[in-house]
């Protein structure tokens, strides 16, 4: 605890900063995918259920290479969140973490219009009666993860224009001092 009360999340960031940590966090993310599939479904008794295994499986993996390939993660995390809400497969809450995580980085990482682009389906779910609660739910966990994404992009943006500001100053400075 750090000395005002508050639990200190340095050890967090710590942790999240490791090389290896998209390999570690996707994979227990996976496990935990299929662990719940399991739990959901009873077992993998039918056909069904182990599709639905599946789903969630390719809806978590590719975090792990989420820090390089970002693009082709969200692809493939979307298209496969989206087929398991299509088909009434089982959804996992670690499908729903894997989404939001995808969802943001690609807001802090794209442009808007590629974030809107991936929302589109999540905004059809959430009004499709077969959804339920899963659209709405899949829908504001989307809009959170964009609008949080969004703001580090932007807030990086504001950072690194200040930056080329002082900059700018600095070599004027640096010219009016030399000019005399």
């Amino acid at each position: 605890m750090a000395d005002n009360g508050c639990v200190s999340v340095e050890p967090l960031r710590k942790l999240v900063a490791q090389p290896d940590w998209p390999l570690i966090s996707g994979l227990a993310l996976t496990a935990a995918a299929v662990l719940e599939t399991i739990v959901y479904t009873g077992g993998v008794d039918s056909s069904d259920d182990s599709v639905s295994v599946v789903i969630n499986v390719v809806a978590t993996a590719p975090l792990v290479a989420r820090r390089t390939r970002v693009p082709a993660v969200a692809t493939v995390v979307t298209v496969a969140t989206l087929y398991a809400l299509a088909s009434e497969s089982t959804l996992t809450v670690s499908t729903f973490v894997a989404q939001t995580c995808v969802l943001y980085l690609v807001a802090e990482r794209s442009r808007r219009w590629v974030s809107a682009l991936i929302v589109v389906p999540f905004v059809f779910s959430a009004f499709n009666p077969e959804a339920g609660a899963y659209g709405a739910i899949m829908l504001v966990g989307a809009i959170s993860a964009l609008a949080l994404g969004d703001s580090r992009r932007l807030t990086a943006e504001r950072d690194e224009a200040r930056d080329d500001q002082a900059a700018m100053g600095e070599r004027a400075r640096i010219a009016r001092t030399t000019s005399r």
